[in-house]
């Protein structure tokens, strides 16, 4: 739309969807159950209309890719630990999880990236 006498143009474009980024885990961790007792997650969501968003906007989950769909973790926030004690523990070794960081806007929108760590007995 064109705004006569100022000589510019306005374009609404809606709500862009805000961006997750995982520092922790690292990309190719691999985990010894025996020794550590979890994992850290840490990571933030940046929105292009709100900024740094809120921890309560962030959303954790650890899929079991050995049983696609099965989601044996969640928590919330820019920093979250995964203690070993709150998953069952895997019937074959090595493991693999994804874990997936989703932050969500004000308005609805969300993204995800996700991070695949293997655990060793």
């Amino acid at each position: 739309e064109y705004s006569e006498g100022r000589g510019f143009y306005l374009t609404e474009t809606g709500n862009m969807p805000p961006t997750a980024t995982i520092w922790l885990p690292e990309v190719g961790q691999d985990y010894s159950i025996s020794s550590i007792a979890g994992i850290e997650c840490e990571g933030e969501g940046t929105d292009p209309e709100e900024g740094t968003l809120p921890d309560s906007s962030l959303h954790w989950t650890m899929e079991d890719l050995a049983n696609p769909g099965t989601y044996l973790w969640e928590g919330e926030g820019s920093v979250e630990y995964m203690d070993y004690l709150e998953i069952p523990a895997p019937v074959d070794y090595p493991a693999t999880y994804r874990i997936t960081l989703t932050v969500t806007d004000s308005e609805g929108a969300s993204g995800s990236e996700y991070r695949d760590v293997t655990i060793q007995p």
